[in-house]
């Protein structure tokens, strides 16, 4: 759920009172259309139940250009992956795989507060193998988000599926 406070009393937009979640970057994609660069920062301990006890942290920028007020080029995968296992003998920095797509506001009603967007990202298999990247032979990831507003108070989601090139290197997998 995404609060803000809108000021349509003064004629502004209500999207543009609108926050973009932070969560699951890499596969959420917000329904608003807009340009941006979002830095990027995961931290993840990894349990010592997976390989033994170790972390990894990945660095990236996502970049999103709106081509005009419903067409948007996103590029949301890419950076640097520092992957560190001791107890598997892993100690790895490396480029994740780059991910690019667009995304379309289908539905963009402003007396109903309601944006609905589709999009398409493809992965392309071009990291590094060292840090489990570079895998298979790229991805689809088919989406649609939406934003409903009611007043001061807002709400997004998106649903989508990821569906591999190659099914015997990577697995579909529905968000």
């Amino acid at each position: 759920m995404i609060l803000s406070q809108p000021n349509t009393a003064q004629g502004e937009p209500w999207k543009d009172n609108t926050i973009a979640p932070v969560t699951n970057p890499f596969y959420f994609e917000a329904a608003q259309v807009n340009t941006e660069l979002r830095p990027v920062f995961i931290h993840h301990e990894i349990p010592s139940s997976f390989l033994g006890d170790g972390d990894t942290n990945a660095y990236g920028v996502q970049a999103r250009w709106a081509v005009n007020d419903r067409l948007a080029l996103i590029a949301t995968k890419g950076g640097i992956c520092d992957l560190d296992m001791p107890a598997a003998g892993i100690n790895e920095t490396g480029w994740a795989d780059l991910g690019f797509g667009l995304k379309y506001a289908a539905v963009d009603d402003e007396e109903n507060q309601l944006l609905i967007t589709p999009g398409l990202k493809l992965e392309l298999p071009s990291g590094s193998s060292g840090i489990f990247q570079n895998n298979g032979d790229g991805e689809w990831n088919v989406f649609v988000s939406a934003m409903k507003g009611f007043d001061d108070l807002h709400f997004a989601g998106s649903v989508g599926a990821r569906i591999p090139n190659d099914n015997d290197e990577e697995s579909s997998l529905l968000h």
